[in-house]
């Protein structure tokens, strides 16, 4: 019985073999190269090794004339922990972390989280704010090394915020800078706030 079983599936695959020798066969098709990125699931090969992750982001951003001071990640019932002098919890962001042999970089990306402002410099334990709203936040930074090993940073923030009696405003900052880590010069070629 178990020589029959074995005899059958012989027959069907010389049969298949024998009827597929005369068509034509498939050409092969074309292979495409897609680029070889590494995660922290499957670590080992060439390529640009990826991590993402979540962390706690929170900003104090600050105009050149001090009038007033954004801050960000914060609830105003966290603030109140912090400025009695416990431990808040800070709002997550995404963190994308990329590196390669030839480059460096970190990609840090938070959405939708608190944004509070306050009138004069770093007040907010004194003073309730005069404008609350949410904001996102984009930052990019990193190292190329191609030869002179130029370290980078650049970010991008931007609110909407509200007054008590319903007055809008819009929150820009954005910086980008430079460091030479072979000569030392560091270069801030974008500071920019804005606020109206």
């Amino acid at each position: 019985m178990l020589r029959s079983i074995l005899i059958l599936p012989a027959l069907l695959v010389g049969a298949l073999l024998l009827g597929c020798g005369d068509q034509p066969a498939p050409s092969e098709p074309a292979i495409v190269q897609k680029p070889s990125l590494r995660t922290v699931r499957s670590p080992d090969g060439p390529g640009t090794f990826v991590i993402r992750f979540e962390d706690i982001i929170g900003f104090a951003f600050i105009p050149d004339d001090e009038s007033i001071t954004v801050l960000t990640g914060f609830t105003l019932e966290q603030l109140e922990v912090m400025c009695s002098g416990g431990e808040p919890t800070v709002e997550p962001a995404s963190v994308q972390a990329l590196s390669s042999p030839k480059l460096s970089r970190n990609v840090t990306k938070a959405r939708d989280f608190t944004v509070l402002v306050f009138e004069g410099l770093f007040t907010f334990c004194d003073v309730e704010p005069f404008a609350v709203g949410e904001g996102n936040y984009t930052a990019t930074g990193g190292t190329t090394f191609n030869g002179n090993a130029i370290s980078y940073v650049q970010s991008t923030f931007q609110a909407r915020v509200v007054e008590p009696n319903g007055e809008p405003h819009h929150i820009v900052v954005r910086l980008y800078g430079q460091f030479n880590q072979r000569t030392g010069e560091e270069r801030i070629l974008v500071n920019e706030f804005k606020f109206n």
